[in-house]
C-alpha cells in the first residue's frame, strides 16, 4: 500500500448513524480514526462527528479549509435504485419506495452539511458496502482475498462479496443480497424479542446461546432464514418485509411457535435461551454457506469478513477452521464506524504512504489528560518505567482488586484493547461477580475476554485451521482441556473471545503477562472495557471520572502514572 503520498486531506465521515465516526489522510499518511461516543457520549451516538473531526484536523496539523475532499459512508444514487421481489404487495412496494426517498433526502443534507463545513473541499458519498469492504480488505494486508460483508442494511444492499486481486480490490460487488433479506435484520429481530436492543446487544443473545438448546426452535429458525440458490431469503409469515427503519416484530405465526416477545426487565426462561440458542445455530449456517459461496464465486483460499455481523465472535471462530480458508481476516471495526475509514480509503486516487499494519492498528484515537482528573483521583506515583508499571498491576490483579488501565490513544472499534481497559484476575475467587454486578452491571451469564501475550496462545486455546490475527478479540476459540483455572473466562459452550497483545503494541499489559507466565505457568488476564453497561468506553477524563463515580473501580494505571480514586 505504499506509494508517491497524495497531495490532498481527505476525511472520512459516519455521520447521524450509529457509531458515528470521523478518518483523517493528510498528504498519504493516515493520521486516525475516533468514534465520537468517546468524546461525550452517549453510547452508539449517531450525530455528526464534531469532536472526532476537531481532534483529528488538530492532530493532523491542518484545518477545516485544507481538507480537499470529504467522504461520507453513504452513496445518494444508490437509494434511487431499490429492489423490490416480485412477491410484494404494492402497498409495500409504495412504502418502500417512499422510505429510499426519505432515506436519501437525509443523505442528502447530511452532504449539505459537509459542504458547507468545509467550503474547499470535493464531497462525495460512497456505497455503503464498498467502504466497508475498502476499510477491511486494506487492513488485512493480503494481496489476494474475497471480502465478505454482512450487516444490517447498506443503502439498498444488506450482504455483498467483493474479489481482490494483486493488492487491489474489485471496483463493484462480485454478488449482493438486497435490504430485505438481511442477516443483521433477522439477528437484530431476534435480538429485539429476546428484551434487547437491536444493531447493540446482538452480543447479549450470542452469550446468552450458549446455555440454550436449539433443538425446540431449530425448525423454525430454519424456516425463517434461507440461501436459496445463491439467494437469501426471509419468510415474510414469519418476520415482515423490512421497510428500512420500520421494525414491526414477528408476525403472530412466530410467536405462536416460539415465545412471546420479553421485556427488559422479564426473567430469563429456557424459551429465550433456546431461542438465541437456534439463532446463533442459525446465524453460524448461513455465513458459513455465505463465506462458501465468496469462495466459490471468487476462487480465492483468503477471507476477509467485515460489517457489523462480523462482530459476532462465535460464528467467526467457526468460519476461521473451515478447511478451505487459509487465511482470515476481521478489521478491529467491522461495524459503522469501520467506514469513515472505508470511505476514505475508497476514495484515494493515488496510492497512500501507509502500510496495513498502520490501517489495521486500532490504537489511533485520543489520548488521555490526566492532569484534567478532578481531585478524586489521587496521583500516588508518577513516571513509573514499563517494569513497574506492570509488576504493579500484576500485584493489584493478585489481590482480587479490578483495574483501569489507560494507556495513549484510544481504540477505535467495540472492543477495549488494552489501552482503555479494566483488567482483573481470573484466577481470584469471585472477581466475574464483582465485574459484574459492581462494576459493569450487566447479565451474570455474560463472560470476559481473556488477554493473553502472542507467544502463550498456542498453549491456551485450539487454534483454528485458518491463520488468523487475534489483536482485536474478534474469534471464540475452544480452550484447551484441563485448564481448569480459567473457568471465568470460559463460557459454557467452552470458548473464550480471546485476545493477544505483542510487547511493541502493549508494552505494560505484555510484560504483566510475561511476569504471570513465568511466575505461575498460565498469564492470562481479563480484560474488558473501560465503562458500565451502556455507557461508551472513556475516551475523555470527564467519562473516566463519571465511570468511576458509577463503578466500584478504584485504581487505575493511567500512562506511568498511578491514581487512586476516593470520592468523598
Amino acid at each position: 500500500m505504499s506509494g508517491t503520498p497524495s497531495s490532498t486531506v481527505v476525511l472520512g465521515l459516519n455521520a447521524f448513524t450509529p457509531n458515528s465516526s470521523a478518518s483523517l489522510f493528510v498528504q498519504g499518511q493516515y493520521i486516525g480514526s475516533a468514534e465520537e461516543e468517546r468524546f461525550a457520549g452517549p453510547k452508539r451516538a449517531a450525530v455528526w462527528p464534531t469532536e472526532s473531526i476537531q481532534f483529528l484536523l488538530a492532530k493532523g496539523g491542518v484545518n477545516s479549509h485544507d481538507v480537499t475532499d470529504v467522504a461520507l459512508n453513504f452513496s445518494p444514487d444508490a437509494y434511487s435504485r431499490p429492489v423490490h421481489d416480485d412477491s410484494f404487495a404494492a402497498s409495500v412496494v409504495e412504502q418502500r419506495d417512499l422510505a429510499f426517498s426519505a432515506a436519501r433526502g437525509r443523505l442528502d443534507d447530511r452532504l449539505s452539511h459537509a459542504e458547507l463545513l468545509f467550503p474547499t473541499a470535493r464531497v462525495v458519498g460512497i456505497p455503503h458496502h464498498r467502504a466497508h469492504a475498502a476499510y477491511a480488505f486494506a487492513a488485512s494486508g493480503f494481496e489476494d482475498a474475497a471480502v465478505l460483508i454482512l450487516d444490517s442494511v447498506g443503502e439498498v444492499t444488506a450482504s455483498s462479496i467483493w474479489d481482490s486481486n494483486h493488492g487491489v480490490l474489485g471496483k463493484e460487488a462480485t454478488w449482493s443480497g438486497p435490504d430485505y433479506s438481511s442477516v443483521g435484520y433477522f439477528y437484530g429481530a431476534i435480538t429485539t424479542h429476546l428484551g434487547w436492543k437491536a444493531n447493540d446487544e446482538e452480543g447479549t443473545v450470542m452469550a446468552l446461546a450458549a446455555l440454550g438448546d436449539p433443538v425446540p426452535y431449530r425448525s423454525l429458525v430454519n424456516q425463517l432464514i434461507q440461501l436459496r440458490d445463491d439467494e437469501l431469503w426471509i419468510d415474510p409469515t414469519l418476520l415482515p418485509t423490512r421497510v428500512r427503519r420500520v421494525r414491526s416484530g414477528f408476525t403472530d405465526e412466530f410467536i405462536s411457535q416460539s415465545c412471546p416477545p420479553r421485556a427488559a426487565s422479564d426473567p430469563i426462561d429456557a424459551s429465550h435461551r433456546n431461542l438465541a440458542a437456534a439463532a446463533q445455530e442459525r446465524l453460524e449456517d448461513i455465513v458459513t454457506q455465505l463465506a462458501e459461496l465468496a469462495l466459490r464465486l471468487t476462487g480465492k483460499r483468503q477471507l476477509v469478513f467485515s460489517g457489523g455481523v462480523a462482530e459476532n465472535c462465535v460464528a467467526n471462530g467457526k468460519l476461521a477452521d473451515m478447511p478451505m480458508i487459509d487465511a482470515f481476516y476481521v478489521p478491529p471495526a467491522p461495524g459503522d464506524a469501520g467506514t469513515s475509514l472505508g470511505a476514505a480509503l475508497a476514495l484515494r486516487l493515488t496510492p497512500l504512504d501507509a502500510t496495513a499494519l498502520e490501517i489495521s492498528n486500532p490504537l489511533v484515537g485520543a489520548s488521555m489528560d490526566a492532569t484534567a482528573l478532578n481531585r478524586f483521583f489521587v496521583r500516588t506515583a508518577s513516571a513509573l518505567e514499563v517494569g513497574e508499571a506492570a509488576a504493579q498491576l500484576v500485584e493489584w490483579c493478585d489481590e482480587g482488586l479490578i483495574v483501569g488501565l489507560v494507556r495513549g490513544r484510544f481504540e477505535f472499534g467495540p472492543r477495549a484493547l488494552g489501552n482503555r481497559s479494566i483488567i482483573a484476575s481470573p484466577v481470584v475467587e469471585g472477581v466475574t461477580e464483582r465485574l459484574n454486578r459492581m462494576v459493569k452491571h450487566r447479565e451474570p451469564f455474560r463472560p470476559f475476554a481473556p488477554v493473553v501475550r502472542l507467544e502463550s496462545v498456542e498453549s491456551i486455546f485450539e487454534l483454528p485451521h485458518a491463520t488468523v490475527d487475534l489483536s482485536s478479540m474478534s474469534l471464540a476459540l475452544p480452550v484447551k482441556k484441563g485448564l481448569d483455572r480459567l473457568g471465568s473466562v470460559t463460557h459454557d459452550n467452552g470458548l473464550a473471545r480471546v485476545q493477544t497483545v505483542t510487547r511493541s503494541r502493549n508494552p505494560v499489559l505484555w510484560e504483566a503477562l510475561r511476569i504471570m507466565d513465568e511466575r505461575d505457568g498460565l498469564g492470562v488476564l481479563i480484560n474488558t472495557s473501560l465503562n458500565v453497561k451502556g455507557q461508551p468506553i472513556c475516551g475523555t477524563p470527564a467519562l473516566l471520572e463519571e465511570f468511576a463515580a458509577e463503578s466500584a473501580v478504584q485504581h487505575f494505571l493511567i500512562d506511568e502514572t498511578i491514581y487512586i480514586y476516593r470520592q468523598g
